[in-house]
């Protein structure tokens, strides 16, 4: 069962991994029936050389970073090129999104952790803060609700008008299609719903809501009151007791929303298909995600660069997640562009096995 919220940059990463089943050749030959039990860890962790091909187990040979690589996902090269995974995004029906910051940068809202992202405005605007993830935990929340007020507005500005990024419209389309098993978004800022996207769950919680956190307990949709202390930097309080309000955003050290414990099991049990947008997977345990699923099922990357290693994806779409899914979306007749419009003219070029990269 998932419980909170958790920042993996504060933990060692080798905690986690899946049971997982054994791994298949193409010809579904189970590699582990022909080993001898002490050795079956070597093969299902693909410490073997060769292990995804069938050879005799006398002539195994350990991978040297067999502590580094244990009970980590090895990649399915056969759905490591463009032409995989066009075809896996027309015949997949229980597409499972996990998607973060990265799909609404397009949209005008910071990611966290880029250079001019979130975490880097807190340490200009917050110095007295040892790390700028604290100002997301909920025993420096309690403290201080008035710091982390002062900030809010950064992270949702209720005087912007914003749309959905082409990110957000590739996830809607692929749920107009039957095709969405489920969208869970890491994000705040609400542009799931406002993309229409009904197979949403906000792991992490939205500014759509609050409740009296220190007081009463009393909760409230964000009104016209709420929204003006937060554009004026100012902490909003509850009309009844008088204490601070907390927006239901997932702090760390916070339990995730009882939406998401009810679904995730389920989900990651019947999916087909997982498509990581625009997430660093550094929190979980939304980035466990990755290691939960079956190693069977097909796992795309789409982001600005390779996360989670030593995890490994079978195919990595390295950009924009906008430039990506455009480039997708046009190849699958979702979407048709004069040139000028796919994407500014980007293209993704294959950089090694099952990675391409945008460029012009």
């Amino acid at each position: 069962m998932f419980v909170s919220a958790i920042n993996l940059n504060q933990m060692t990463p080798f905690g986690g991994g899946y049971g997982g089943s054994s791994p298949l050749t193409d010809d579904g030959f189970d590699l582990n029936r022909e080993f001898e039990p002490e050795q079956e860890d070597f093969v299902e962790a693909g410490f073997l050389s060769g292990a995804t091909h069938g050879f005799c187990a006398d002539n195994y040979e350990p991978n040297p970073n067999y502590e580094l690589y244990a009970r980590h996902r090895l990649r399915l090269p056969q759905y490591g090129t463009l032409t995989a995974a066009v075809e896996l995004l027309r015949s997949k029906q229980r597409i499972v999104v996990l998607s973060g910051a990265g799909v609404s940068v397009s949209a005008g809202i910071p990611d966290f952790r880029s250079e001019d992202g979130l975490y880097s405005l807190v340490r200009k605007e917050l110095p007295n803060l040892e790390d700028p993830t604290d100002l997301f935990d909920l025993a420096t929340f309690r403290a201080n609700p008035a710091m982390f007020y002062s900030f809010a507005h950064r992270i949702f500005d209720p005087t912007a008008k914003r749309k959905p990024s082409f990110a957000h419209r590739f996830i809607k389309a692929l749920e107009r299609n039957g095709q969405l098993h489920r969208n869970y978004s890491q994000n705040i800022d609400g542009l799931e719903a406002a993309a229409g996207i009904t197979r949403a769950i906000q792991a992490h919680g939205t500014f759509d809501r609050f409740h009296c956190h220190f007081g009463c307990g009393r909760r409230y949709t964000a009104n016209p009151a709420i929204l003006e202390a937060i554009a004026s930097r100012t902490v909003p309080y509850c009309p009844c007791c008088g204490h601070p309000l907390k927006p239901d955003i997932v702090f760390f050290g916070e339990d995730l929303t009882a939406e998401f414990d009810t679904t995730i099991d389920g989900d990651l049990a019947t999916a087909d298909l997982l498509i990581v947008m625009g997430s660093s997977l550094k929190v979980d345990p939304v980035a466990s995600i990755v290691r939960d699923l079956p190693p069977h099922v097909p796992q795309i990357l789409i982001n600005r660069e390779v996360v989670a290693v030593p995890h490994e994806f079978d195919l990595c779409l390295l950009g924009e997640c906008d430039d990506v899914v455009v480039k997708l979306m046009t190849m699958l007749g979702w979407l048709y562009t004069n040139g000028d419009c796919e994407a500014g003219g980007t293209r993704l070029r294959a950089r090694g096995d099952g990675i391409y990269r945008c460029c012009m």
